[in-house]
């Protein structure tokens, strides 16, 4: 019977740690060449690319690619509250992870390490 109760809670409502607590938004902007990108990923793995100048382009992620970038995101700890990592100069390209609340920005060159692998996968979406 408790074994029983235990699976049901187990399948019914119970986030997993791979799982997306909200939708995700990154967004690539900055540089000489003026980017601006952004990629929408909603918990279910439906994403959107947006770039300048083009049509979106619409395709949803593999169940493990989705699973990794939960991870990644839930591993880095950064998503509590807002954060900015940028140092002194102009002309770089920034990233920003908007998730669970909170927005998170990076020059490419002041990444976080923890949030390193979460960037480089989002990044690979829009090549």
């Amino acid at each position: 019977m408790v074994a029983i109760l235990l699976l049901l809670l187990a399948s019914v409502g119970c986030a997993r740690s791979e799982d997306l607590r909200t939708d995700v938004v990154f967004r690539l902007t900055g540089g000489y060449a003026g980017y601006d990108e952004r990629v929408d990923i909603s918990k279910s793995g439906e994403a959107t690319i947006t770039k300048r100048n083009t049509s979106p382009r619409k395709f949803r992620l593999s169940k493990s690619d989705l699973s990794r970038l939960a991870a990644g995101l839930h591993r880095s700890g950064l998503f509590t509250r807002n954060e900015s990592f940028r140092g002194e100069g102009a002309d770089h390209l920034e990233y920003t992870i908007q998730y669970s609340g909170a927005a998170v920005s990076a020059w490419e060159d002041r990444v976080p390490p923890k949030l390193k692998p979460v960037v480089d996968q989002l990044k690979e979406m829009l090549r």
